[in-house]
């Protein structure tokens, strides 16, 4: 795995063809919709340069757009997929984050010679997902109720964002770091010098909350200064206690050594992946 540094506006385009170049990787992951853990979202004008730069270099696409349909903020711009004439950007979508967690089941837009590839591999690895799901699901959204549904949730997850951008501002030390979303499920943030995210983690179980550590979003897994909340599954009051008590463990560890490889002030240290 080869990470691309990523910034407010998603994956550094600019930074990707010299890696292309040198290590001429197989595919290109990214998640250019309310990026994991960033919750960035890649501007119009680099998802065609991304697009061009893949397409010139003959290396497919694979667009996580798992979870593009729960947003509350400004306009997205169109899927990769929209700017591809090449047929070289394989679009995955999925209905377990934004409609049923249960629900394993999801989608694949692709053309010619890829889509022939995948539906091969699908085959071979367990013939066809199940039927009768796969049906329910069709008839429920020829209904059109899955529109009212995202509007519903993208609007209880409005008022959790904000609640927890809130209770962030109220318990977290001077420092501390995040951005807010305009959509997707979870909130990255950079903690001040001087806390360890793994002592943290352990911590925080122990005062009954928990959260992903930032290790687990970097090739290299280390002692990174970071770590992800996840807002969409929690009821608001849950979201300000939780955030209280994570805040009273920072504050408790404060002075604890860390390894400080990461920067807490900035999101950029977050790479999306191509896979050699």
């Amino acid at each position: 795995l080869i990470g691309i540094p990523v910034d407010g506006d998603g994956m550094r385009v600019d930074l990707l063809e010299p890696v292309l170049q040198r290590e001429q990787p197989r595919l290109i992951y990214t998640v250019p919709t309310f990026q994991n853990p960033t919750g960035a979202v890649m501007s119009a004008a680099r998802r065609r340069a991304l697009v061009t730069l893949a397409a010139r270099h003959g290396i497919p696409i694979l667009e996580d757009d798992h979870v593009r349909e729960v947003r509350f903020g400004d306009p997205i711009p169109p899927p990769l997929a929209a700017f591809d004439r090449h047929g070289n950007v394989i679009h995955a979508g999925s209905f377990t984050k934004s409609l049923i967690p249960a629900l394993r089941l999801g989608y694949v837009v692709a053309r010619g010679p890829l889509r022939e590839w995948l539906t091969a591999l699908k085959r071979n690895s367990d013939l066809f997902s199940s039927t009768l799901m796969q049906r329910a699901l069709s008839r429920y959204l020829e209904q059109g109720a899955v529109q009212r549904h995202w509007k519903r949730v993208s609007r209880i997850y409005r008022q959790r964002h904000a609640t927890m951008l809130a209770a962030l501002e109220r318990s977290f030390p001077p420092g501390s770091t995040w951005t807010g979303v305009a959509g997707g499920l979870v909130v990255w943030v950079g903690v001040p010098p001087g806390v360890s995210v793994t002592t943290l983690y352990g911590e925080a179980l122990q005062a009954g909350v928990s959260f992903v550590a930032g290790a687990a979003f970097f090739p290299e897994p280390d002692d990174q200064p970071f770590l992800r909340l996840n807002f969409a599954a929690v009821e608001e009051a849950r979201i300000e206690r939780g955030i209280a008590l994570l805040g009273r463990v920072i504050h408790e560890h404060f002075e604890a050594p860390a390894d400080r490889s990461g920067d807490p002030r900035t999101c950029q240290r977050h790479l999306e992946r191509p896979i050699r």
